[in-house]
């Protein structure tokens, strides 16, 4: 029976959370505010970056634009939301101790009062749109007008503006509150190095990869070096350890990749039967 219950209510959260994840997706791609530019990693980019381009009068929001069944929630955003403290995680079985002391155990996730403070934050920046008042996780047809709209409302990069409603809150639980906090802290003054020492020079993934790991790196501007302050030589150390994984399991792959398409060329792909005749 509890069974029953976890898949009836994550058939539920599946059918109002990907309209809304895909409306949001298609709309950070047509968001024009100032801040915006050089924000990537958009979750589905891949399909709603191209349906973004399209001179589209609306977007269909049951489009199957990603194959997990929760999207970047499943994917991402879990995980993170538990760390954080905004949520509590269910459907695992795990005891979850509620506020007379009672234990019991959730068949899905469910918000803690950070996570409904955060969403209520959240719901002020996106009220007033005409995608959240009418069009709301419905899996209908949206104006495109009606997705940039909510898109712009709610992009990432608006966390940039002092205005924003959830910003300090999110900057608290990331920073001061929630579990991990000193280590990210840590982690935004060895960003902060190396922004401060590579000035003048764009700093793309690659580029960060090989000033953490080499010192150096190469671009139009010249030579960009980066030699990690004593405060943050630590944390320097950690990341340099972690890209060194990053480096291998690259090279790995590569490997695999050189093996597979050998075996490709030499009929590795062909069912036993055929090899035989």
């Amino acid at each position: 029976m509890r069974a029953i219950w976890r898949d009836f209510f994550s058939s539920l959260l599946r059918d109002f959370y990907r309209p809304v994840e895909f409306v949001c997706s298609v709309g950070v791609q047509l968001c024009e505010r100032p801040t915006h530019a050089g924000l990537s990693g958009v979750i589905g980019a891949q399909r709603t970056s191209r349906l973004a381009r399209e001179e589209t009068s609306a977007f269909d929001g049951s489009t199957d634009y990603i194959k997990t069944p929760l999207g970047g929630y499943q994917l991402y955003y879990r995980g993170v939301m538990a760390e954080l403290g905004l949520i509590v995680l269910g459907g695992l079985g795990l005891p979850v101790t509620l506020k007379d002391g009672a234990t019991t155990t959730l068949p899905i996730d469910v918000p803690t009062e950070e996570g409904s403070e955060l969403a209520s934050r959240f719901r002020q920046a996106i009220e007033h749109t005409k995608y959240y008042r009418s069009f709301f996780a419905s899996p209908n047809e949206v104006p495109r007008d009606v997705v940039a709209e909510f898109g712009e409302a709610g992009c990432l990069c608006a966390l940039q503006e002092e205005s924003a409603p959830d910003r300090l809150f999110l900057l608290d639980r990331l920073l001061e509150k929630a579990e991990g906090s000193e280590r990210r802290r840590k982690t935004f003054r060895f960003l902060l190095d190396i922004a401060e020492q590579t000035e003048g020079h764009p700093i793309e993934q690659a580029d960060f990869r090989r000033l953490v790991y080499f010192g150096e790196n190469d671009d139009q501007a010249g030579r960009a070096t980066y030699r990690p302050r004593a405060a943050v030589a630590s944390t320097h150390k950690r990341w340099r350890l972690y890209q060194a994984k990053e480096y291998y399991a690259f090279a790995l792959n590569t490997l695999w990749v050189y093996f597979c398409e050998w075996g490709l060329r030499k009929g590795g792909d062909l069912p036993l039967s055929a090899k035989l005749t």
